[in-house]
């Protein structure tokens, strides 16, 4: 009787010590997954709400910054209000910044031409240079124009990655944030949704 009593005993052990490491394995799994799984993410507001937060979510007013020209004269997000804004965030070496950076020209230039324009501010997160594009009607071609970070705004917008694109309606509203490439469809659409 106590043979029987200590090899049940041994055996709800012997589950009790699988059932744990199967959680530790499955725990682990989830965690490596989160840190190293795909980082494409898309947010989007539903409702347009006035807004209450400036912040960094879908449905707050995005946070301002100011970037310099050339010649010294400022840009600030907030001066930009009354029309549609794309923020991109990319790095130089980044080749999906590089694909992204040549589909939104060619969707800033269709957009130009079909007279619904939006402001395309692109910031470099491993320089202090960003650009703004400056539309030419006669050639149809978007051209970047340099500009100077007066403050790091990839810290203040917490951008981990790039490419990382966030649509900003008339209001000045985050009404999307896209982490990572998207194909010149999916661009569009976002673009389409603030420039109604």
């Amino acid at each position: 009787m106590t043979i029987e009593r200590s090899s049940t005993w041994d055996m709800m052990k012997k589950v009790g010590r699988l059932l744990v490491g199967v959680a530790i394995v499955v725990a682990l799994v989830l965690l490596i997954w989160g840190l190293f799984g795909p980082t494409k993410t898309t947010s989007t507001v539903a409702s347009h709400a006035a807004p209450s937060l400036v912040g960094l979510q879908v449905g707050n007013i995005a946070p301002n910054f100011t970037l310099l020209t050339s010649d010294g004269k400022q840009v600030a997000l907030s001066k930009l209000r009354g029309q549609p804004v794309v923020l991109l965030f990319l790095s130089t070496g980044c080749l999906d910044c590089q694909l992204q950076v040549t589909d939104t020209q060619k969707v800033y230039a269709a957009q130009q031409v079909a007279h619904k324009p939006f402001a395309l501010l692109a910031v470099d997160t491993q320089d202090t240079a960003s650009y703004i594009m400056s539309y030419d009607p006669q050639t149809h071609i978007a051209l970047p124009v340099s500009l100077t970070q007066t403050s790091h705004v990839d810290e203040l917008y917490q951008v981990r990655g790039t490419p990382v694109s966030i649509f900003i309606d008339r209001k000045g509203i985050i009404r999307s944030i896209v982490e990572g490439e998207m194909d010149r469809a999916q661009l569009q659409r976002q673009v389409t949704e603030i420039t109604l």
